[in-house]
């Protein structure tokens, strides 16, 4: 049963960040409508996060949050500030939480990396919740330009006391921003030395954390409905084979018999006899579509031969949207 679903419900942004996976292309919106079709085949939800492009820019917004709050449905909302500009207390009081996008810790780096204006724009995004008294997060792309600053990132929302959402880059578009091996895994230990984790669903770490049965949510525990109402495992996947605005009869088994033609559940050949498999199953399959899918996760220490080691300080985990699917890592300052 799939128990988180991503809505991009438009792909329009008022920004234009060099590392979107979402930029370029033409813009498509879901409609109410589809909305309501995409809630008939995916009763059995239990949550929904609204991302891709920026939500506030989709004329049906309004419409969209007000039937989804009405199903009882956990939803969360991630913008770059635009959107929590829009919407009233009323409304803004009803998302489970909310993720506001921060690259840098620092109004320099921030705007020069998103464009004029992104600082104020994500701060006043999250001095507004903090108000309200909203569970907020910062959600990070790591890339290999922002790597140095994850001390300075744990402090900012250590001022703000709220959460740290990090994802990894993912050469969707262009391999520029992304980690080297190295890069991957000196993050990772900066990362943990300096937070407290709460929840993590990247497969390669749970399997070094010793974490057992886990695996890629995305396509098992999750699916992403993009603006175009394609119907895809994650929010990287450049390839889909079924439509939730042209498709009749869809069903979640219609669903994962589709993705199995995409090769979706693969299980790299090299990783069957590795003995941290159940917790991994090869790894990210957003970060392997653009290496080779069916060759294990490039982060996968155990093929190198090496034996990682890391130390954690865990929290409980928290009632985040996040915390249940997508590759991400949530954490918390000491």
């Amino acid at each position: 049963m799939f128990t988180s679903i991503g809505l991009g419900t438009t792909d329009a942004c008022n920004l234009k960040c060099p590392h979107c996976y979402s930029r370029g292309g033409e813009t498509n919106t879901l409609s109410l409508e589809s909305v309501k079709k995409i809630l008939s085949v995916f009763e059995q939800a239990d949550s929904i996060n609204l991302g891709t492009g920026e939500n506030g820019l989709n004329p049906d917004f309004g419409k969209i949050i007000e039937f989804l709050f009405s199903n009882g449905k956990k939803v969360s909302l991630t913008t770059n500030g635009y959107t929590v500009a829009l919407l009233s207390e009323e409304e803004l009081k009803q998302f489970n939480d909310i993720d506001i996008s921060v690259e840098f810790p620092n109004a320099m780096e921030q705007n020069q990396f998103r464009g004029a204006g992104a600082w104020e724009l994500a701060t006043s995004a999250i001095a507004r919740c903090k108000e309200l008294g909203l569970n907020i997060s910062i959600a990070t792309c790591l890339m290999n330009i922002n790597l140095h600053a994850i001390p300075q990132l744990i402090d900012f929302v250590r001022y703000w006391d709220v959460n740290l959402r990090l994802n990894i880059y993912k050469p969707v578009h262009s391999r520029e921003f992304e980690l080297t091996y190295d890069q991957f895994w000196m993050a990772i230990d900066t990362l943990f030395e300096h937070s407290k984790l709460v929840s993590c669903n990247e497969p390669v770490i749970n399997a070094v954390l010793g974490e057992i049965d886990v695996g890629c949510s995305c396509g098992g525990k999750s699916l992403r409905v993009r603006p175009d109402g394609s119907l895809v495992p994650c929010v990287y996947w450049n390839k889909a084979a079924i439509n939730i605005k042209t498709d009749q009869g869809i069903t979640e088994e219609v669903i994962r018999e589709k993705f199995s033609t995409l090769s979706v559940y693969s299980v790299p050949e090299a990783c069957m006899d590795c003995p941290h498999m159940p917790a991994c199953k090869g790894g990210c399959i957003g970060r392997r579509l653009y290496h080779n899918l069916y060759e294990p996760d490039p982060y996968c220490p155990f093929l190198r031969g090496q034996k990682k080691k890391l130390s954690v300080s865990r929290v409980p985990q928290k009632d985040l949207v996040h915390a249940g699917y997508l590759c991400t890592i949530i954490v918390e300052a000491p």
